[in-house]
Protein backbone atom coordinates (compact mmCIF):
# COMPACT_ATOMS: atom_id res chain seq x y z
CA UNK A 1 0.00 0.00 0.00
CA UNK A 2 1.11 3.66 -1.19
CA UNK A 3 -0.30 6.49 -0.35
CA UNK A 4 0.66 10.19 -1.01
CA UNK A 5 -0.77 12.73 1.19
CA UNK A 6 -1.25 16.71 1.53
CA UNK A 7 0.07 18.81 4.35
CA UNK A 8 0.70 22.47 4.52
CA UNK A 9 1.12 22.52 1.06
CA UNK A 10 4.11 19.92 1.06
CA UNK A 11 3.10 16.33 -0.46
CA UNK A 12 4.25 13.29 1.60
CA UNK A 13 3.89 9.62 1.00
CA UNK A 14 3.15 6.88 3.55
CA UNK A 15 3.54 2.88 3.17
CA UNK A 16 3.98 -0.44 4.32
CA UNK A 17 6.92 -3.17 4.07
CA UNK A 18 6.59 -6.45 6.23
CA UNK A 19 6.20 -4.79 9.97
CA UNK A 20 7.05 -1.34 9.08
CA UNK A 21 5.44 2.02 7.69
CA UNK A 22 7.94 4.34 5.90
CA UNK A 23 6.76 7.81 5.28
CA UNK A 24 8.88 10.62 2.47
CA UNK A 25 8.33 14.27 2.56
CA UNK A 26 8.50 16.37 -1.20
CA UNK A 27 9.99 19.63 -0.68
CA UNK A 28 9.95 21.11 -3.84
CA UNK A 29 10.49 24.20 -2.85
CA UNK A 30 14.14 23.72 -1.36
CA UNK A 31 15.01 20.90 -3.37
CA UNK A 32 14.92 18.22 -0.75
CA UNK A 33 13.00 16.33 1.57
CA UNK A 34 12.49 13.57 4.56
CA UNK A 35 12.67 10.40 4.83
CA UNK A 36 12.00 8.27 8.09
CA UNK A 37 10.49 5.01 9.65
CA UNK A 38 7.46 4.08 12.28
CA UNK A 39 5.46 1.36 13.70
CA UNK A 40 2.31 2.28 12.68
CA UNK A 41 0.42 4.24 9.37
CA UNK A 42 -0.53 7.22 12.61
CA UNK A 43 2.70 7.37 13.42
CA UNK A 44 4.16 7.50 9.97
CA UNK A 45 1.69 10.30 9.32
CA UNK A 46 2.18 12.18 12.42
CA UNK A 47 6.05 11.98 12.09
CA UNK A 48 6.38 13.28 8.42
CA UNK A 49 3.45 16.07 9.83
CA UNK A 50 6.34 16.82 12.34
CA UNK A 51 9.21 16.16 9.64
CA UNK A 52 7.15 19.57 7.40
CA UNK A 53 6.58 21.17 10.19
CA UNK A 54 10.03 21.48 11.00
CA UNK A 55 11.07 22.55 7.61
CA UNK A 56 8.37 24.83 7.64
CA UNK A 57 9.18 26.55 10.16
CA UNK A 58 12.94 26.37 9.94
CA UNK A 59 13.14 27.78 6.50
CA UNK A 60 10.54 30.95 7.43
CA UNK A 61 12.76 31.67 10.57
CA UNK A 62 16.47 31.04 8.46
CA UNK A 63 14.87 33.28 5.41
CA UNK A 64 15.40 36.71 7.30
CA UNK A 65 18.87 36.12 8.29
CA UNK A 66 19.82 34.53 5.42
CA UNK A 67 18.95 37.68 3.33
CA UNK A 68 20.14 40.47 5.51
CA UNK A 69 24.09 38.63 5.45
CA UNK A 70 25.52 41.20 2.70
CA UNK A 71 27.79 38.43 1.61
CA UNK A 72 26.20 35.62 -1.04
CA UNK A 73 29.13 33.01 0.03
CA UNK A 74 28.48 33.50 3.56
CA UNK A 75 24.51 32.63 2.95
CA UNK A 76 25.30 29.08 1.29
CA UNK A 77 27.13 28.47 4.51
CA UNK A 78 24.95 29.37 6.41
CA UNK A 79 22.02 27.28 4.83
CA UNK A 80 24.34 24.61 4.06
CA UNK A 81 24.34 24.19 8.31
CA UNK A 82 21.16 24.26 8.81
CA UNK A 83 20.18 21.89 5.92
CA UNK A 84 22.49 19.76 7.87
CA UNK A 85 21.54 20.10 10.78
CA UNK A 86 17.84 19.55 9.99
CA UNK A 87 18.68 16.41 8.12
CA UNK A 88 21.22 14.98 11.04
CA UNK A 89 18.21 15.18 13.37
CA UNK A 90 15.46 13.21 11.14
CA UNK A 91 18.18 10.53 10.63
CA UNK A 92 18.91 10.28 14.52
CA UNK A 93 15.27 9.89 14.80
CA UNK A 94 15.09 6.76 12.41
CA UNK A 95 18.09 5.46 13.97
CA UNK A 96 16.00 5.92 17.25
CA UNK A 97 13.27 3.70 16.03
CA UNK A 98 15.36 1.57 14.63
CA UNK A 99 17.44 0.29 17.39
CA UNK A 100 13.76 0.55 19.45
CA UNK A 101 12.43 -2.40 16.83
Amino acid sequence: MHSRRDYLGTGFAVWTGELTWFWRVFNSHHSGGAVGAAASEADAIREACIAIEEMSASSSADAPSLRSTINPSFDSVIARQAWREGWSRRLDRVAEYLASV
